[in-house]
């Protein structure tokens, strides 16, 4: 048992649920008023001329049907093609027809997705990343398997994946001692 008196102990008590509430109340309010963090970017903007290949197209795929994984399904299709596609969700746009988004109408990078996608309706939205959104739906009748992968351009912008970032590598380097890659050995 206690020998201190239950006054006391309820002030104590009191007291300690006080300072926790009171700091509880000024965490809350700092994270309520602190400025929102920006997102970063999804994306590089870089300008390339002379050609323009998929594999420098970056494409957000979203499924506005009722298929389940049709936008995985051509995501794995495009990825074959060379783009990337580091994107796909579903849709809540109902659409009649696949749909092909980008910066505009005309802009390279929407011209070759679109090669991939026959009778698309293109659309424009200024978009500043460059990226292309392919919204499909249950009339999608495939990838047209003939399309260039390439295009030639006098000079476009592209969303080019942001540059990774430097991981530490899992086993330690001697100091002193350089390090050579090692090169896999090909068979003949």
């Amino acid at each position: 048992m206690s020998t201190r008196p239950p006054a006391l102990r309820t002030g104590i008590l009191l007291l300690l649920m006080v300072v926790l509430l009171a700091g509880t109340g000024w965490f809350g309010y700092k994270s309520l008023t602190a400025p929102i963090a920006k997102a970063g970017p999804t994306c590089n903007s870089q300008t390339v001329a002379g050609s323009l290949s998929s594999s420098q197209v970056t494409v957000r795929v979203y499924n506005a049907g009722t298929q389940n994984g049709l936008a995985a399904s051509i995501q794995k299709q495009l990825q074959g093609k060379g783009f990337q596609v580091p994107y796909v969700g579903n849709s809540s746009q109902a659409i009649e027809e696949t749909t092909i988004v980008g910066s505009k109408i005309d802009a390279p990078e929407v011209k070759l997705v679109a090669g991939f996608f026959p009778k698309s309706k293109i659309t424009e939205d200024n978009r500043k990343d460059h990226t292309v959104d392919v919204i499909v739906g249950d009339s999608f009748g495939g990838l047209d398997e003939t399309a260039p992968t390439q295009i030639a351009v006098q000079q476009a912008v592209i969303c080019a994946s942001p540059s990774p970032t430097a991981t530490p590598s899992a086993t330690p380097t001697p100091t002193g001692t350089p390090s050579t890659p090692e090169t896999p050995e090909t068979s003949g």
